[in-house]
């Protein structure tokens, strides 16, 4: 308590945001013990923004769902690519739980890192499972930001070598070149990408989906959301298909655009003024999907 105290008294002058703690499990009885210390330190006094970082696929709420120091649910979706793994994110809490009152933004913390070995399967995540997992985190829940990391930059290593205590993820690239990897870059369009529209009036809307391909074969999930009058809407699907689209809710007439988030080239289909509409990307990969109302 008295060093989670100085680190507050010492740093509390910068612009920051407070990880209280990180990669644990605060869960059930657990949770009493970071409860207590969250508002010794932070209740009433906290100018900056305060998370918690759970450990991979565990969740805050409810047991911290009350706690009035708590001001962003940190959550970790992992390094799996499983069935089960992404069923938790796109069908699990995150995609759940932002109805809950009081409302906080979710931010996931710790989604698919690149180059770290896959859980279970051992295989590298790939710039497409980062992106998959960064467009699905921010649009299962209302967007509030998405974090990215790399099998070298976290553990900061200066040659290829594997992690101390973690035998099973692989070798990590010296970190100057893994700031470089393509998922790093696609970061970046991204971040573009959502500086250009009001991401902040975007909510979760299933129904502009007449089906989802995710509740057959979960990788083909199609995340959705869009403005509470309909003035836009953005559509991510991680693989080429055919979006067979409910618009009823739009705001006519709207432009509909692809983006590659590969190369953030953009694609326009054209102006619609319909109520149903079917879509498929122009070439294979993830596309996002954007309509916008014209007026």
């Amino acid at each position: 308590l008295l060093l989670v105290r100085y680190l507050v008294a010492r740093y509390g002058a910068y612009i920051l945001v407070w990880i209280l703690a990180g990669d644990g499990d605060y869960r059930g009885g657990k949770a009493e013990r970071w409860k207590f210390i969250g508002r010794a330190v932070f209740q009433g006094r906290s100018r900056h923004p305060v998370t918690m970082h759970p450990a991979g696929r565990h969740w805050l709420l409810p047991e911290f769902l009350h706690e009035e120091w708590l001001d962003i649910v940190g959550y970790q979706s992992g390094h799996g690519v499983s069935e089960d793994d992404l069923k938790w994110l796109c069908f699990g809490p995150p995609s759940r739980d932002w109805l809950l009152e009081p409302a906080r933004p979710f931010i996931n913390l710790e989604p698919n890192y690149e180059g770290h070995l896959a859980y279970r399967v051992f295989k590298p995540i790939t710039a497409h499972m980062v992106r998959r997992a960064a467009y699905w985190s921010l649009l299962v829940a209302p967007p509030a930001g998405v974090s990215y990391g790399t099998n070298g930059v976290w553990y900061w290593s200066r040659k290829p070598e594997v992690p101390i205590n973690h035998p099973h993820i692989g070798v990590a690239k010296p970190w100057r070149e893994a700031v470089n990897l393509p998922g790093a870059w696609s970061m970046g369009r991204l971040r573009r990408i959502f500086s250009k529209i009001p991401w902040w009036v975007l909510r979760p809307d299933h129904e502009l989906l007449v089906e989802q391909p995710g509740f057959k074969h979960v990788e083909l999930f199609v995340a959705a959301c869009r403005s509470e009058k309909g003035e836009i809407a953005l559509i991510y699907t991680p693989e080429m298909q055919s979006l067979n689209l409910n618009l009823s809710h739009m705001k006519k007439p709207f432009e509909a655009v692809w983006i590659n988030p590969r190369r953030e080239e953009e694609v326009r289909i054209g102006v619609f003024s319909c109520d149903r509409l079917n879509l498929t990307p122009p070439g294979p990969g993830d596309w996002l999907l954007i309509l916008k109302a014209l007026s």
